[in-house]
């Protein structure tokens, strides 16, 4: 069982219940089908599938893809389990792509590459939404949650998709919500959006 399998089994909305705000921001410009990397205990996936919008979510976790399956069931919404690297698709595939909790997870010199997939996966005019932490002058270190973290400094996402063929259509970096994971103490995270417009 990997950390996320235990955790996602011992802790209900392990982070959070709510969807991003990037998302609520930019639902009304995604077209299904859309894809939700790392879709988790299904926060996101499940808004936009109770809304009628087909979602395929992946996550490497087992617990994360049986939980989020039962919890589908009557939504247009499919479960794998799989990684960013591992999953398969056309390109082209879907109308939009989730990276949002992602990035956090990954060294930095595999961002890029993670960028260009997701965009491979995307048709022309669909959208790739991005999160990442980054580093405040003032709070350099933030957050409680266990296991590694990838912190970027102050600008540093949009830098590395600066040399990406892709509109982009929103970057924004500013504090996050208060939040907890479980049980454990609040914790709020200064936070890069970027949401990126397929050319292709």
């Amino acid at each position: 069982m990997t950390d996320f399998d235990r955790d996602y089994a011992s802790t209900p909305a392990l982070f959070g219940a709510e969807p991003d705000a990037l998302l609520t921001a930019f639902s009304d410009r995604l077209e299904g089908p859309v894809l939700d990397i790392g879709c988790g205990q299904g926060r996101h996936a499940l808004w936009l599938a109770r809304r009628g919008v087909p979602v395929v979510g992946i996550d490497p976790s087992r617990v994360a893809v049986q939980t989020l399956r039962v919890a589908a069931a009557d939504l247009p919404l499919e479960v794998h389990q799989a990684s960013t690297e591992s999953w398969q698709a056309a390109p082209g595939s879907y109308g939009g792509v989730l990276c949002l909790g992602l990035i956090p997870l990954i060294p930095v010199d595999e961002i890029a590459s993670v960028i260009l997939r997701c965009l491979s996966w995307t048709r022309p005019g669909g959208l790739v939404l991005l999160t990442a932490f980054t580093t405040d002058p003032d709070h350099p270190v933030a957050g409680t949650f266990p296991g590694p973290r990838t912190w970027l400094a102050r600008g540093q996402l949009a830098e590395i998709a600066r040399g990406i063929t892709a509109e982009v259509s929103h970057s924004r970096e500013a504090w996050g919500p208060w939040h907890r994971h479980g049980v454990g103490e609040p914790e709020r995270h200064f936070v890069a959006e970027l949401v990126l417009r397929s050319e292709r």
